[in-house]
């Protein structure tokens, strides 16, 4: 009887594996037009509830303070059932001094900021390539208001999107250090040589897709234990 309970039990984790990662078709441009918080659409999602379909954000900024700092890089990956559909990058003026400090991590000068647009046109062309994506960062509280700030200096709405930490699903899986190169150690990938938006949004999603295997293997490996009567 209990060999036949845990062999039901993988077929009914299967099936609703596949109902769960089978995708809604959505049309980018419906999508981004209609994001708003009385609009989510469905997206694919693993064992553990995690989604699939994503967009891994990363932004560069002259600081980690978003009421006194400004973003410098937008960068972005767009992923869909495990693989990236497309991808951003754009530089932007933070109209501040940049601490030579983030000179040295970046290699972006004063000067090279200086001759891109304004911070509002980025942010316009962000929200509209993320669209109601949920969105994946290791930092993604830091990011998100960064993200809110610029939008009401901008007279922008700011979009509902799912947010996603990789390093709270890193905690919830394993009892360890947890900061972001702790991530990277585990999960062997290693970081972007120079700190710019675009490569470290791509590891980031080399993490995520990890964290995501790992998350759905944990999911199977608790159906297969026995119940204990």
């Amino acid at each position: 009887m209990l060999i036949w309970f845990v062999a039901w039990a993988i077929v009914a984790i299967v099936l609703l594996y596949v109902a769960m990662t089978t995708p809604v078709p959505l049309d980018d441009d419906e999508r981004d037009e209609h994001c708003n918080d009385s609009y989510q659409p469905h997206f694919a999602r693993n064992l553990a509830g995690l989604p699939k379909d994503y967009t891994a954000i990363n932004l560069v900024t002259t600081g980690d303070n978003p009421a006194e700092n400004q973003i410098m890089e937008f960068g972005a990956v767009r992923m869909r059932n495990g693989r990236p559909v497309s991808k951003m990058s754009m530089l932007v003026n933070p109209e501040q001094q940049i601490p030579e400090s983030v000179v040295k991590k970046t290699g972006l000068t004063q000067e090279t900021l200086e001759r891109q647009p304004e911070v509002g046109v980025g942010l316009r062309q962000f929200f509209n390539f993320v669209g109601c994506d949920p969105l994946v960062s290791p930092y993604i509280d830091r990011d998100r208001t960064f993200l809110e700030i610029n939008a009401r200096r901008n007279g922008l709405h700011m979009p509902p999107n799912e947010q996603v930490d990789t390093l709270k699903i890193d905690h919830s899986l394993f009892d360890q250090d947890h900061k972001r190169q702790d991530l990277l150690n585990r999960c062997a990938v290693n970081d972007a040589p120079v700190a710019r938006a675009l490569p470290r949004a791509e590891t980031t999603v080399q993490c995520y897709e990890w964290l995501n295997r790992c998350a759905d293997e944990r999911v199977l490996q608790a159906a297969a234990v026995p119940t204990q009567r």
